[in-house]
C-alpha cells in the first residue's frame, strides 16, 4: 500500500515526488491510461484504504456526474517512472458557485491498474473522493470511445477541453434536471446520432450487478488505428 509521506509517495522499495510538487505536466490524450471499469471498481471498492478496511466506496462509481456536467477540468498527465503515471484536474464543487475547484489526482501504471489518489477536498486524505474518481470516468469514457492510444483523427485536439466555465444562476423552470449514467458518452454531440460503430458499454442495474459484472469480466480489447 502507497505511503502518503510530507516529501513524496512510497510503497516499498518505490517512491514518487508529491504531484504538488512536479512541473512539466502534459496535455496528451493518446497517453492515457488504458482506465477500465474493472479498474475503478478494483480500487474504489476492493482495495484496502489507509485504516486496513476495504474502501467499500459506492458514492464514488456515481463520480461520472461530475464528468457529464461538465464540472471536470482539463486532464493533465505526468509520468514519473517508467511505468506510473500521474492524472490530475481541477473538479468544480458539486453544489457551490463560489467556492475554489478542488485538486484531484490519481496514480496509476500505464495498463490501468489505479495505485493511489488524493485530492484538496476534506475527503481527500481517504485516497478515494468522489474528485479523483471523477476524473477516472473521464479517462475510462476516452477509453471506451476509442480517443486514446495511437492518433488517427484529430479528435483528441479537442476531446480534452476543460469543463471549466461562467456558471450562473438560473430559475427553476429553466434547468435541465438529468440524471447522467455511466455508459452516456462525453462529450454530447448535439445535432447527431450515436455513434453505433462500437458495441454499447454494459449497463448495471444496481452496485451488486456492477460488482458481479466487474468480477467476472474479461479484458476487453479495443480496435487498433489503422
Amino acid at each position: 500500500m502507497w505511503e502518503h509521506n510530507l516529501n513524496e509517495l512510497k510503497n516499498g522499495s518505490i517512491s514518487v515526488p508529491l504531484p504538488s510538487t512536479v512541473t512539466k505536466w502534459e496535455d496528451d490524450v493518446i497517453k492515457w491510461p488504458r482506465i477500465t471499469y474493472s479498474s475503478i471498481f478494483s480500487y474504489f471498492i476492493e482495495s484496502v484504504s489507509c485504516d486496513g478496511k476495504a474502501m467499500m466506496n459506492l458514492k464514488s462509481s456515481e463520480a461520472y456526474q461530475y464528468l457529464h456536467s461538465e464540472k471536470v477540468g482539463r486532464v493533465w498527465l505526468k509520468e514519473v517512472t517508467e511505468d506510473l503515471v500521474y492524472l490530475k484536474a481541477d473538479i468544480e464543487p458539486s453544489q457551490s458557485l463560489h467556492k475554489m475547484y478542488h485538486k484531484a489526482w490519481v496514480l496509476t501504471t500505464k495498463a490501468g491498474v489505479i495505485q493511489t489518489a488524493g485530492c484538496s477536498c476534506i475527503a481527500g486524505q481517504g485516497r478515494s473522493c468522489s474528485h479523483a474518481a471523477a476524473i477516472l470516468w473521464k479517462v475510462e469514457n476516452a477509453v471506451r470511445q476509442g480517443v486514446t492510444g495511437t492518433a488517427c483523427t484529430d479528435v483528441q485536439r479537442t476531446w480534452n477541453s476543460g469543463a471549466k466555465k461562467n456558471v450562473g444562476l438560473l430559475k427553476a423552470r429553466d434547468i435541465n434536471f438529468r440524471r447522467h449514467r455511466a455508459q452516456d458518452t462525453y462529450p454530447r454531440t448535439s445535432g447527431q446520432g450515436q455513434d453505433n460503430s462500437r458495441p454499447p458499454p454494459q449497463m448495471f442495474r444496481n452496485h451488486e450487478d456492477f460488482k458481479r459484472t466487474s468480477r467476472t469480466s474479461n479484458e476487453q480489447s479495443y480496435p487498433a488505428c489503422l
